[in-house]
C-alpha cells in the first residue's frame, strides 16, 4: 500500500468518525437547547455531570460548528447550533465589555470572573469563524473588540494571566500555543 493510499484511508476513517459519530453525539448530548450554548462536562452515556459552561469551551464550540458549516458542508443543524452559541455568549461579552469570564452558569450568569486571556482567545477564534461562516460583520467587530481588550491588558504588566489555573510542581501549561 502506498503512503498516499494509507493517508486517504485515514482521511476517510476520521471524516466518517467525525460526521457519523462525534458530531451526532454532540448534537444530541452537548448542545443546551433549553438555555443556549453547549455544555462540556458530560459522561460517556450522555448524562450531564455539571451544567456550568467554561467560556473557552463555548468559544471553541462556536469555532467548531461554524467551521464545519463553512468548510465541510452547509448543514443547517451546525449553523443553528453556532447561531445559538453566538446568541448565548453575546450578552455575556457585552456586559463585560468584551473581557470574557472564565465560567458561566447554565443560564449565562458569571460563575467565575475573567482571570486570564484563554477565554478571550477562544472567543476571538469562535467569533471570527462565525463571522466568516455567516457573513455577520457584527460578529467580526466583536472579535476585534475582544482582541483590543486582550491587547490592552497584555500591555499592562500584571493585568492578565496566561495560565488559567495554578499549576502544581513541574506541570507546564500548553494553552498559549493552543490558542
Amino acid at each position: 500500500m502506498k503512503p498516499s493510499e494509507n493517508l486517504d484511508a485515514l482521511l476517510d476513517l476520521y471524516t466518517n468518525a467525525l460526521l457519523d459519530d462525534v458530531m451526532p453525539w454532540w448534537l444530541e448530548h452537548g448542545v443546551d437547547y433549553e438555555y443556549g450554548g453547549v455544555t462540556e462536562r458530560i459522561y460517556e452515556d450522555g448524562r450531564v455531570a455539571d451544567y456550568d459552561k467554561p467560556m473557552w469551551s463555548l468559544g471553541r464550540a462556536l469555532f467548531v460548528f461554524s467551521r464545519l458549516y463553512r468548510l465541510i458542508g452547509a448543514r443547517h443543524e451546525w449553523l443553528e447550533v453556532a447561531e445559538g452559541i453566538f446568541h448565548f455568549i453575546y450578552p455575556i461579552g457585552e456586559h463585560n465589555k468584551w473581557v470574557w469570564p472564565q465560567t458561566v452558569t447554565r443560564d449565562g450568569r458569571i460563575r467565575e470572573p475573567a482571570e486570564c486571556i484563554y477565554a478571550d482567545g477562544f472567543a476571538i477564534m469562535g467569533l471570527t469563524e462565525y463571522a466568516m461562516a455567516t457573513g455577520d460583520d457584527d460578529a467580526m467587530g466583536l472579535a476585534l473588540a475582544t482582541f483590543e481588550t486582550v491587547e490592552e491588558r497584555s500591555a499592562k504588566l500584571g493585568t492578565h494571566l496566561a495560565v488559567p489555573e495554578h499549576l502544581v510542581g513541574r506541570a507546564m501549561t500548553h494553552g498559549i500555543s493552543m490558542i
